[in-house]
């Protein structure tokens, strides 16, 4: 009897996983949907935070502790998913490797400098309709540094306190490699970008988080909100591809695009006065507009270079799935040994 390493993901051992093994993305998505949404269900009742709907309260300040609890303790429900399905699908060797990506670190520098500092690059852009030459006085300034400075000491504190690491184990950990593998990569990339937006659909919706959308509206806030997130995505995927499938590597990405805001609010502070984040003026509404659909652009633009130069791949190789799969020692059986029995 011989024995050769195969991928996990190409046996069947029993006829549970099999079965599970089929629709375990669905089954993923759906997972993870419901965990979050249930954590955040407090939030969303609220009064203050939420729509009212039970008489507790909550603050109706986003950044307010009770607030961020909650937020981070629902944004676990795509690893909390994960975790379950990979157990599932592909046993104890799948949990392990899963872990083992989070923390795999060895990557070129140039990926380093790609996660850390595109979303500042992007974000230059993102705020030049609040007045290029002030952005870029404030930008480039003491002030300025100072704000750098907070940035990179502030990112790698968002990758443990943050929602980066409850949401990417999941997006990235579970699901990508997989979509990648029945759809490739830009397809795959789209449909993750969606899935991952509207995720954020309650907090949008119902709640003190979802009022930087209200701000321009709702519908067409959530809009330009999903197509920034498909720019993300593809970038996340690019970057994904080229790290033998790092977690770590999409979380550093994910904790510098939610921190880079920070970067020039220290450089410019009255930016948050021109972007009417209350909503009370017609100008701030314009403004809130106007820098999203530069968001937007600097994306796409980004997105554009990228695909250009993969010739719309990605980096993606199938020779990826070994750093992503568990491999296990299965039995094979020679043509005697059959014959004979």
């Amino acid at each position: 009897m011989l024995s050769k390493n195969i991928t996990l993901s190409n046996v069947q051992h029993d006829g549970r996983k099999t079965i599970l093994a089929q629709p375990s993305l669905v089954v993923y998505f759906v997972l993870a949907y419901l965990i979050s949404w249930l954590l955040w269900l407090p939030l969303i009742v609220s009064k203050g935070g939420g729509i009212g709907l039970l008489p507790f309260s909550m603050s109706s300040d986003a950044s307010a502790l009770d607030v961020l609890g909650v937020i981070l303790l629902g944004s676990c429900g795509p690893a909390i998913a994960a975790l379950i399905m990979s157990a599932v699908v592909e046993g104890k060797a799948g949990v392990l490797l899963l872990l083992r990506r989070i923390i795999r670190v060895r990557a070129g520098i140039q990926w380093y400098m790609l996660a850390l500092f595109l979303p500042i690059v992007a974000s230059v852009v993102y705020y030049l309709p609040l007045g290029p030459l002030d952005v870029l006085k404030h930008l480039f300034s003491t002030q300025g540094a100072l704000g750098l400075a907070f940035y990179i000491v502030a990112v790698p504190g968002g990758m443990v306190l943050g929602s980066p690491l409850g949401e990417e184990v999941g997006w990235r950990g579970f699901a990508l490699h997989r979509l990648q593998r029945r759809m490739g990569p830009l397809a795959s990339s789209l449909l993750l970008a969606l899935l991952w937006a509207c995720w954020h659909l309650p907090l949008a919706a119902f709640t003190v988080w979802g009022a930087q959308f209200r701000v321009i509206g709702l519908l067409p806030g959530f809009i330009l909100y999903i197509l920034t997130v498909a720019g993300y995505t593809i970038v996340m995927t690019w970057l994904f591809n080229n790290t033998r499938g790092s977690i770590f590597l999409a979380i550093l990405f994910h904790s510098a695009v939610d921190t880079v805001p920070t970067l020039f609010f220290v450089a410019y502070p009255q930016l948050n006065n021109k972007l009417g984040a209350t909503g009370a003026s017609s100008n701030g509404s314009m403004s809130a507009i106007l820098v999203s659909l530069a968001g937007v652009g600097a994306w796409l633009v980004i997105v554009g270079i990228i695909l250009v130069a993969t010739r719309g791949r990605l980096s993606y190789k199938p020779g990826l799935e070994k750093d992503v799969q568990p491999s296990i020692d299965e039995p094979v059986v020679d043509d005697e040994m059959v014959a004979s029995r």
